[in-house]
């Protein structure tokens, strides 16, 4: 059997703001690209 890693070459773009694709490793967190509101609710 051979081992290959998934974790490298996968693609994220932002719907919202019709990004262009951006090359991201696994695991990626797509809200570390999110512009932070100090005073939501959720505390985010």
């Amino acid at each position: 059997m051979k081992k290959e890693s998934l974790n490298r070459g996968w693609q994220f773009a932002d719907i919202k703001s019709q990004s262009k694709w951006t090359q991201v490793n696994l695991p990626h967190d797509a809200m570390l690209l999110e512009k932070r509101i100090p005073n939501i609710v959720n505390g985010a």
